[in-house]
This record gives structure tokens, sequence and C-alpha cells, in this order.
């Protein structure tokens, strides 16, 4: 499961907002069984999960670009992959332990290495130029 954590923090609004309603909808899909009745509502919590990833990058990049954040290209670009990512595990997952299975390690890796490596440079550029 995942928790909110005070070094997730980015801006103390709504790119933080945003990060928590992922992890909620993250949570969701992971407390999921692998049981067949679970199928439908795993496949929307999956669009769910992805139209908000699409949503949530969107805002994210218009306040990097409000910023003048220095490193917006190259975080476009860690964005694009996630997307990709995500895509590719629907198109290859069949299987709802599969599914499932590849959910969790995309959130992780993005909840791990995206929010609090990537996110967080953000949050010193701010800190940085107050």
């Amino acid at each position: 499961m995942f928790t909110w954590t005070p070094d997730m923090q980015i801006d103390g609004g709504p790119i933080d907002n945003d990060h928590r309603k992922l992890l909620e909808i993250a949570n969701q899909i992971l407390e999921l069984s692998t049981a067949e009745q679970d199928v439908l509502e795993l496949q929307g919590l999956i669009r769910e999960l992805y139209d908000y990833v699409k949503d949530h990058f969107h805002r994210e990049e218009q306040y990097m670009t409000s910023l003048g954040y220095p490193g917006l290209a190259e975080h476009k670009a860690l964005h694009r992959s996630i997307i990709q990512d995500m895509n590719r595990r629907l198109n290859q997952s069949y299987h709802l332990g599969q599914i499932l299975g590849g959910f969790r390690q995309l959130m992780t890796t993005w909840v791990v290495n995206h929010i609090l490596t990537e996110d967080r440079k953000i949050y010193r550029f701010i800190a940085e130029n107050e």
C-alpha cells in the first residue's frame, strides 16, 4: 500500500493533491484480489488511473512552465515514458494477476523514482528561488 509522506510534498497545493489522489487510486487497484469478479472493477480503476495520470501530468507540466522550471523538457520525456509503459502493460496483459503485478511494479517505480526523485527536484527549485 502507498502512503503519502511529507517527503513527497512538491507545492503544498494542487500537485500534492493530485499525487494523493493517484496514490488513492493505486491503493484501490492493489486491494483487488485475483478473483474473476474483480476484472471489471480492475479495468475501471486502471482506466481511472490512466486518465488521471495523463491529466495530472498536463497540470504538472503547466505548473513547471509557470515556474520557468529548467528541467521541463526532460520531465516531459519521463511523463511520456510512464504513459508508454502503462500502454504497453495494458496491451500485453490479459490475465488479472499479470495486470495487477504489472501495475504494482509500475506504481512502485513511479512513486519511488518519479515523485520522490524527479518531482522533488521541482520542490527544491521552488525552495531555491523563493
